[in-house]
């Protein structure tokens, strides 16, 4: 998948981007990949969370992450990673991961602080994390009483006073997709 996709992504052609840079489009554009997205604007976490909501539907769900901690605890860092020092001594990029034998040389999941070349992922604040070799929902693998995520159900009959306040707070499908998709569903939404 990785391949093909930068093999028919013509519009990034010619931009000079790293394999990671290249795995953030994917995933910014809908790839189901090892990245899981994550903000560091709540109005961004709570625009996602009603995105597909409506007044009949479950409650809408936040996740909140200390990636900070996550780190910590599995990777004796509270810093967050850069993609490209994730790779061992003789590889270079994530192409090259793939190529592996050992596969990852984490088996729990990493905070990462990319490079923010991709429009969406600089409007929306994005972070990742990347799993490892342990693919376990993160229910599974990350326990609560590790103080590293919580999840946080929006009431259902908040969701309408919450799009009041997105509207109120310019965040919308524009500035959430600073595309000609993200405008046009912008533009939908205001006048349909």
């Amino acid at each position: 998948m990785f391949y093909e996709f930068r093999s028919r992504a013509k519009e990034i052609h010619g931009n000079s981007l790293t394999d990671w840079d290249l795995l953030f489009y994917m995933q910014h554009h809908g790839c189901r990949m090892r990245l899981l997205g994550w903000t560091e604007n709540l109005g961004v976490a709570i625009y996602f969370a009603l995105l597909h909501a409506d007044s009949t539907d479950t409650s809408p769900t936040i996740w909140l992450l200390n990636a900070y901690r996550l780190n910590e605890i599995y990777h004796g860092s509270r810093d967050f990673y850069s993609p490209e020092f994730l790779n061992t001594d003789d590889e270079e990029s994530y192409s090259d991961v793939l190529v592996n034998d050992d596969w990852f040389w984490w088996d729990e999941r990493v905070g990462l602080y990319p490079i923010r070349r991709v429009d969406r992922l600089t409007s929306q604040g994005g972070y990742f994390t990347i799993h490892g070799n342990n693919i376990k929902s993160i229910e599974n693998m990350i326990h609560r009483r590790e103080n590293i995520w919580r999840k946080v159900s929006l009431p259902v009959e908040s969701i309408k006073d919450a799009n009041v306040f997105m509207e109120m707070a310019g965040i919308n499908h524009f500035t959430m997709f600073p595309d000609l998709d993200g405008l046009s569903r912008y533009l939908n939404g205001k006048y349909f």
